[in-house]
């Protein structure tokens, strides 16, 4: 896991999402493995990864899922 020293917080719509992750929505029973993750922990399994620009790198579920809870902002690790 990252520190929490490695993260920036950042406004959630500020995230830019490729059209290649749009293009391929995780499996439903990844989902569901983050979901339940998130629920047991209160984080998501992977951590936010985001380049100079916000653009998404990893953490596609952690972002789905914090999307569907409507948060504002959100720890990233910028690269």
């Amino acid at each position: 896991m990252l520190n929490l020293a490695d993260k920036v917080m950042i406004a959630f719509k500020d995230i830019i999402i490729s059209k290649e992750f749009k293009k391929h929505y995780p499996r439903k029973s990844k989902m569901q493995e983050r979901w339940e993750y998130y629920e047991k922990y209160k984080e998501g399994k992977v951590p936010i990864i985001v380049d100079e620009n916000n653009v998404l790198i990893d953490g596609y579920t952690t972002y789905l899922i914090a999307k569907k809870l409507g948060v504002n902002k959100i720890l990233v690790k910028r690269i």
